[in-house]
């Protein structure tokens, strides 16, 4: 999603299923602009719980950014635990809407679970 041009649902499945299938990986999730689950392969509630959490952060961290260089944007970021990392890719682009075209800034974040190596 780079604000040009829409991929494919096809396209987000795939790689969604190609990242779920690598070693250590306990699921993933896609969180809409309001904060809601759009997909997720975690348990639901998993899902839930994390998606409320990293959704805020995620806000947090971009308006830190955005307030000390208004032309900079948060692209990525990884939490470390003792038991997982969590990594976090927001992605936000300008969508047009109706027969007016206008324009609003729609989002998505990304976010996945997965093991820390030697952790069960």
């Amino acid at each position: 999603f780079n604000g040009t041009a829409q991929p494919k649902m096809s396209d987000i499945e795939e790689s969604l299923k190609r990242i779920t299938n690598h070693s250590g990986v306990m699921g993933v999730a896609v969180l809409d602009d309001a904060g809601k689950l759009a997909r997720y392969s975690l348990q639901q509630e998993l899902a839930e719980k994390y998606g409320e959490q990293i959704f805020m952060l995620q806000s947090i961290a971009r308006t830190a950014v955005r307030d000390v260089d208004p032309q900079n944007d948060l692209t990525y970021f990884r939490i470390d635990t003792k038991r997982f990392e969590i990594l976090v890719a927001p992605f936000w682009g300008e969508v047009k809407y109706g027969v007016t075209g206008a324009v609003k800034e729609k989002g998505y974040t990304l976010f996945v679970l997965q093991r820390k190596p030697g952790q069960t």
